[in-house]
């Protein structure tokens, strides 16, 4: 009969020989993270609310976080749903998925970062693969960690969604209002000051 300190022992160098093997692992595979996880497992969902008071700059610019008037609970979580959507598809890599939460304007901005004269939200699938293919997983899912604290409306049908990223970097996000739902306007965030 083993003791609780032997089974502690036996699961702490299971749990050593695991991460050794996932050490090797992710060295030959650059798509998943030093855990040995892929990239896409570490997309997170918790979005912390509290308002835009949180993203202001002692040493920047503040229009982003003083634009518009604070969403309502309902609004802010619509809203965060859409762009959680939007970047849960980017690290998956599905474009049909991810073009489903962009905006009529935002559909066609793969084709404008492509250099096509006449960009057409019809082709975003198409576009928007071509681009994620010079674009890292690692980069992909990384973008996907979003905790989003604020929605600044601004009218009736546009807003900037605030959230904090990836090592600790907060970004704004143009959401538009088209055909009763909230949609994400532009195919990636801006970093605020």
């Amino acid at each position: 009969m083993s003791t609780a300190a032997e089974n502690n022992t036996s699961s702490t160098e299971s749990a050593e020989l695991q991460t050794d093997r996932k050490s090797q692992a992710n060295a030959k595979n650059p798509s998943h993270s030093p855990s040995g996880t892929p990239f896409v497992v570490k997309v997170r969902h918790h979005d912390s609310g509290g308002g835009a008071a949180q993203f202001r700059s002692n040493k920047g610019d503040n229009s982003v976080q003083e634009s518009g008037h604070e969403a309502d609970a309902l609004t802010l979580e619509r809203a965060a749903a859409a762009l959680h959507g939007y970047l849960d598809a980017g690290a998956r890599r599905d474009a049909k998925t991810a073009c489903s939460y962009l905006s009529k304007t935002g559909k066609e901005t793969p084709a404008a970062y492509l250099g096509e004269r006449n960009p057409s939200a019809k082709k975003c699938v198409t576009d928007l693969t071509a681009l994620w293919a010079h674009v890292a997983p690692r980069n992909l899912a990384q973008a996907a960690e979003a905790d989003v604290g604020s929605f600044r409306v601004q009218g009736p049908t546009k807003g900037l969604l605030l959230y904090h990223g990836a090592d600790h970097l907060d970004f704004s996000m143009p959401m538009v209002y088209e055909a009763g739902q909230w949609k994400v306007g532009t195919l990636s965030a801006s970093e605020l000051p």
